[in-house]
């Protein structure tokens, strides 16, 4: 048959040599990352202006601080003459610096609303510019859970879920949307509980009082 001539050949060919193929490389296979990320801004707020209710000193704090890991990551957004808009992929992370860009970016935003808030008084444009930052805080907090969904050790993901659901329902209750706020307030309070259940002694009381923090409306 012609399958048969074709793979046999004939007397007349020349014999067929046949090229080894390279073994494809085994995927690199990435530890899960840890980011302790409740006791990170916590500690970086009363260091750097929280303590006293300075929220812009904390925001500049965060703006310089993201900009120094994206710099030591080599995750730089172009140039100072031109920007380029990058987005950053779970396959990119390789360790806690990478996490803790979407972080610091979400703690920028958030302190950047609570400053407006606090010089609105009642004005409307203000709040306006309050609640567009808060909205970009909750993005950027899903971001980070989304990330650490992918890279994250368990605790790490449990503690990505609890920030993105409080800073949803912080975003939510300044829109006075109730419900959403509620539902997203509950699940990070669920979830701080449960950490500070399984915690070690002096984790236990950071995630409580992050708990006790988070009232229902």
């Amino acid at each position: 048959s012609l399958v048969r001539q074709t793979m046999e050949g004939t007397a007349d060919d020349a014999p067929m040599e046949v090229e080894p193929v390279a073994a494809a490389a085994p995927a690199e296979e990435l530890e899960p990352i840890k980011l302790d990320i409740l006791a990170l801004i916590k500690t970086s707020q009363n260091e750097h202006g929280l303590r006293h209710g300075d929220y812009e000193r904390y925001r500049v704090y965060c703006a310089k601080r993201a900009r120094r890991i994206r710099k030591s990551v080599g995750f730089l957004h172009g140039s100072k003459s031109r920007f380029v808009k990058r987005t950053l992929q779970s396959s990119a992370c390789k360790d806690e610096r990478h996490l803790m860009i979407p972080l610091m970016n979400a703690e920028r935003a958030w302190s950047f609303a609570m400053h407006l808030k606090r010089q609105s008084n009642g004005e409307l444009r203000p709040r306006h510019h309050m609640l567009h930052r808060l909205a970009k805080a909750a993005r950027w907090a899903s971001e980070l859970h989304a990330l650490c969904a992918e890279r994250g050790d368990k605790r790490t993901v449990l503690e990505a879920e609890a920030y993105a659901a409080w800073m949803v329902g912080t975003h939510a209750l300044e829109r006075e949307s109730w419900a959403p706020a509620l539902r997203s307030f509950f699940r990070a309070r669920t979830i701080y509980s449960e950490l500070s259940r399984v915690s070690l002694l002096g984790e236990q009381q950071l995630y409580r009082e992050m708990a006790d923090e988070i009232q229902p409306i």
